[in-house]
């Protein structure tokens, strides 16, 4: 998990839904960028060839534990897999959510099921698959928002617009947004997180410097916008011209924005907490209606608001003038016909599917019905996740979960007490963080209520405007109030994993439980090369270079010695050169930055799991090694992958088992591992942080 604060976007919608679609069909990754070209085998940094590329694989190739374990294992695997319609890859995690969704397209099918909740997820997954309904009204929802911006004509009119949270600005996005979140410096308390719109092109750094990534981005979301301008009586000249209009104003914007080098550095929760009191706050703008926007939005009584971005308002106070009145004007219809693709007509919603196509590398698509799960189980998680749960019992897995949980908890106290360059006073201080982690396993002991939400009667549009509206209000009704901790970040039917900093807890859900993850015939060995590494892994972003800077309550604050933590620094700053070193495809190499949080992650579960392994005299290593390979298997398109090496915290998947096992002696001993061959790293070279 990225370390950070989520924030509830109010006229983002594009975030809400349209993203959505991105996600399904990027494996939960918005990616981009140049093809890969076919075969990368020459030695030009990387002791290895990127596999995760299916072009990349040779008949000549002959498998070798001792040069390549990530193809040695996965060899049959990776020449075989098919990415799916739709998908941009095929890997471990996405068997076992084919499993999770096949699962709930049958509950949402089932009328027999009973109560508000099924009601909810029944609604709203035939309404979005009435196709009749959504095309008869076409375009025809977007009208009236789209009428009212283009006869704005003063900025008293705009911020009269702007300032009217209500059905015509549904979705449209204007520049600020306010989402209640636990504080970064105290979590027990909501602070409300004062956020930019995002770009367009993603990065704020393509407006700086082009790549082919935002190349990327660019044209294939002028592509949408200009078409879905032309429905609403737009020129393509005009339309095309107004979109490049919007990009050069963002442009003005990305100079101060925070890059996505940014976000992914370990100092930028310290950046973004910039705690204000509510009066400071209102004067932090002379042109735009900020005092004003907050109440209108039901922020307003907030006594505190975490800026986090200063300059971002500073600048576009200064843009916010009658001279860029028409740019802002067509910022807000270009921002807003992109948001809503997803929920319109058949033609509007293919659209937004060639796009997310264009972006992520992957062709054709999914099924109406997978999509309607997917939109379902990201709209309406609550009821969806708890529907599921009445109908698949998973408390046999939680208990068993919440014991391997603890298993591995007990190992890293022993780890710690071995880490003899910590002084005994840091050491403390990370064992009580360790004792007060929080394990929250399969699902959740309390659900919110979504009792009051109504969508009888509603088409897909109205429900979905219903649902967002109910959303915020939740959010709103946060202010000023103490954090409930019991409540999860993320939907347990997601294949994924997670730590969260603000409660210290890691969080292993439902849907990661399958496949090479987690079986109940699994041997000791496989289960913990999966389940073990994953919960493994999770434990120690409590104790990365992010993860490190939040103590046992879940608040930021400096827990280390000055040289304790000087010492970390140094540890992970010899991780990071060595994966600087390393070339993936086509001369890039890896950002040793941007992927030390997951890598010593990826380190530190592993040294943790063969810990407990060191105490079973009959643990059979080769199982063990080889089932942890086939945990990271992947198949991707080169331009996801290339996502990924740019913009991923992760270290690419092939990267994520040679790297992390060759700094073991136990695999070593197990493939008689020698100098000169290619998994070799020579002991003093080695990159264990903990």
């Amino acid at each position: 998990m990225k370390h950070g604060k989520a924030n509830f976007h109010k006229g983002r919608v594009w975030q809400k839904l349209t993203a959505l679609l991105l996600a399904v069909f990027i494996a939960a990754t918005s990616v981009g960028g140049q093809a890969a070209q076919a075969a990368q085998l020459t030695n030009d940094g990387s002791p290895w060839v990127d596999y995760d590329l299916q072009q990349n694989l040779s008949q000549s190739v002959t498998p070798d534990p001792r040069d390549d374990f990530y193809l040695y294992v996965n060899h049959d695997w990776l020449t075989n897999a098919k990415i799916p319609e739709g998908m941009s890859s095929a890997n471990s995690f996405q068997e076992i959510e084919d499993e999770t969704v096949k699962n709930a397209k049958a509950i949402l099918k089932d009328k027999t099921l009973k109560g508000h909740d099924a009601k909810l997820i029944q609604t709203l997954n035939d309404e979005f698959l009435n196709w009749k309904v959504r095309d008869k009204a076409g375009i025809k929802p977007l009208k009236p928002t789209v009428k009212a911006i283009k006869k704005i004509s003063s900025m008293k009119e705009l911020s009269d617009f702007i300032c009217n949270f209500g059905d015509l600005t549904f979705g449209v996005p204007t520049f600020i947004n306010f989402g209640n979140d636990s504080g970064i410096s105290d979590s027990s308390s909501y602070v409300t997180y004062v956020s930019g719109d995002g770009l367009i092109l993603g990065d704020a750094a393509e407006y700086t410097k082009r790549t082919e990534l935002g190349d990327r981005y660019y044209k294939a979301y002028r592509k949408e916008a200009v078409t879905m301008l032309k429905r609403l009586g737009y020129s393509s000249k005009e339309a095309g011209k107004m979109f490049d209009r919007v990009i050069t104003f963002e442009g003005k914007l990305a100079k101060v924005s925070y890059t996505s080098d940014d976000m992914m550095s370990p100092d930028y929760i310290q950046k973004i907490n910039n705690i204000m009191k509510k009066d400071k706050t209102e004067k932090l703008m002379k042109n735009f209606p900020l005092k004003r926007y907050l109440k209108a939005s039901g922020y307003g009584n907030s006594k505190q608001y975490c800026i986090q971005n200063p300059a971002y308002l500073k600048q576009l106070d200064k843009l916010y003038t009658k001279k860029n009145l028409n740019v802002i004007k067509e910022y807000m219809l270009v921002h807003y016909v992109l948001g809503m693709t997803s929920m319109l007509d058949r033609k509007a919603f293919d659209l937004n599917i060639q796009t997310a196509n264009a972006i992520s590398g992957s062709s054709g698509k999914l099924s109406d019905k997978e999509y309607a799960y997917y939109t379902v189980s990201s709209m309406l998680s609550v009821p969806m996740q708890k529907v599921y749960l009445k109908k698949y019992n998973a408390s046999e897995k939680k208990e068993k979960i919440t014991q391997i949980c603890q298993k591995v908890i007990d190992n890293y106290r022993q780890m710690l007490s071995k880490a003899t360059w910590l002084s005994e006073q840091t050491r403390q201080k990370a064992v009580e963080k360790l004792d007060a982690i929080k394990i929250n396993a399969v699902y959740p002991e309390q659900w919110e209520d979504y009792s009051k939400l109504k969508l009888d009667g509603k088409s897909y549009f109205e429900c979905s405007k219903a649902i967002i509206y109910y959303e915020v209000k939740k959010n709103q009704a946060c202010t000023n109030q103490k954090v409930d901790k019991n409540q999860w970040l993320m939907n347990t039917l997601e294949s994924n994993a997670y730590y969260n900093p603000s409660d210290n807890s890691i969080n292993i859900l439902l849907g990661v439980l399958g496949g090479d993850i987690y079986r109940d015939d699994m041997s000791n060995e496989e289960l913990y090369a999966g389940i073990g590494s994953i919960i493994g892994h999770e434990i120690s972003h409590a104790f990365d270079t992010s993860g490190s800077q939040y103590d046992a309550k879940g608040d930021l604050a400096d827990w280390w010695t000055k040289e304790d933590r000087e010492a970390f620094e140094k540890r992970a700053d010899k991780l990071i050169a060595y994966y600087d070193k390393i070339v993936a495809f086509n001369g890039q190499h890896v950002s040793g930055a941007n992927v030390q949080g997951e890598a010593i992650a990826d380190i530190t579960a592993m040294q943790c799991i063969l810990g407990i392994a060191a105490a079973d005299s009959k643990f059979d290593y080769d199982k063990f090694f080889k089932q942890y390979a086939k945990l990271w298997k992947r198949v991707n398109t080169p331009e996801l992958e290339y996502f990924c090496l740019m913009q991923d915290t992760h270290p690419l998947h092939y990267l994520r088992t040679n790297v992390t096992v060759q700094q073991f002696d136990e695999f070593y001993d197990t493939y008689q591992v020698q100098k000169g061959d290619k998994m070799y790293l020579a002991p003093e070279d080695r990159i264990t942080v903990w």
